[in-house]
């Protein structure tokens, strides 16, 4: 090999190498104590704040992130939407839906959902911090919630 392919070839590896330095590093501009159960010594803990700092995640009420959960088809969905920038601001008002509303797959409700017809769900639900009011049924599955429903 000439010297100009010897220099060539080290200029396209170090490109390289640069390149896949950092196209694959976590951004630094980290929130350092983003969820209480993620330890700024975690492998994972740069690449979490990050999603937080973006939006793209937000834990739970607790405080924490819970990273030994399994990541659900439907969360997958939240977070590729909020990344994509496509989504509306605001509570979701199923009540603008029209008539009533089923759900026979996995429904993660944050916050801010008013529904202002009857609600079905099939399978188990469980309601963490919200208000119950009117007729709950359970038909198959199960029904857990941390506050007290007012029909069961």
């Amino acid at each position: 090999m000439t010297k100009k392919r010897w220099i060539g070839l080290l200029v396209v590896v170090a490109l390289l190498l640069g390149i896949a330095g950092t196209a694959f590093a976590a951004p630094q501009f980290i929130t350092q104590n983003c969820f209480t159960d993620v330890s700024t010594s975690d492998w994972f803990h740069d690449y979490v704040c990050n999603m937080y700092d973006l939006g793209v995640v937000s834990g739970y009420g607790d405080g924490t992130y819970r990273p030994t959960l399994s990541v659900t088809r439907a969360a997958m969905a939240v977070m590729l939407e909020q990344l994509s920038g496509y989504g509306s601001s605001g509570p979701i008002v199923l009540a603008d839906h029209g008539g009533d509303i089923e759900i026979g797959g996995y429904l993660d409700v944050k916050s801010n959902v008013y529904a202002g017809n009857d609600v079905y769900v099939e399978g188990n639900v469980e309601a963490v911090d919200v208000d119950l009011s009117g007729d709950i049924s359970a038909d198959g599955g199960s029904f857990s919630s941390s506050v007290s429903a007012p029909y069961f």
